[in-house]
């Protein structure tokens, strides 16, 4: 119910917005594939905004995601600010930093590409890693069902270490 509302709302503010002000909004909804600590891979719905800060070199924005595997289904939301390596121009690659929070949450980084066609519909293109760190153990607290050389396989010799959880997102935007 919750998401019907945020996105009937965020479609009005697209529509209803004076002309000039929408076109420092940018729109997104897009599919794409997740990893998570365990390099499992999910298909995923999301999408968000982003709006121009003066100048258009920064964007700031914020978007949510969907994971599925059924019948499990879950979320992440977020916020980040977009570097753009060009001003408004039909092709503008971008790098993002932020945070996410939900399911496959952390710190991100990542990056990506819009190419707009002639009209306010284009394309949207992103790469985002979220970090998690996963915090070391005592592989001996297995018992006897765990040897140290499976430990070391498997999870790493109970060592401490940051995992990157991949996001690779394709989708239409906007403005």
């Amino acid at each position: 119910m919750r998401t019907t509302v945020f996105a009937l709302c965020f479609l009005a503010l697209q529509i209803g917005v004076a002309r000039d002000a929408a076109a420092q909004w940018v729109g997104f909804v897009n599919g794409g594939f997740n990893s998570d600590v365990n390099d499992s891979r999910y298909p995923s719905l999301g999408g968000g905004a982003v709006f121009d800060l003066p100048g258009a070199w920064v964007s700031v924005g914020g978007q949510g995601d969907m994971f599925m595997s059924f019948p499990y289904v879950a979320g992440r939301g977020g916020v980040f600010a977009q570097g753009n390596l060009t001003r408004r121009r039909r092709i503008r690659p971008f790098g993002l930093a932020g945070i996410g929070w939900g399911v496959q949450d952390g710190p991100m980084v990542g990056g990506g590409l819009e190419v707009w066609g002639r009209g306010r519909f284009g394309l949207r293109v992103a790469l985002e890693d979220y970090l998690v760190r996963l915090g070391g153990f005592d592989c001996a607290r297995f018992g006897a069902n765990i040897t140290q050389a499976e430990c070391d396989t498997r999870f790493h010799g109970g060592r401490a270490r940051i995992v990157h959880q991949w996001s690779a997102k394709v989708g239409l935007g906007w403005r």
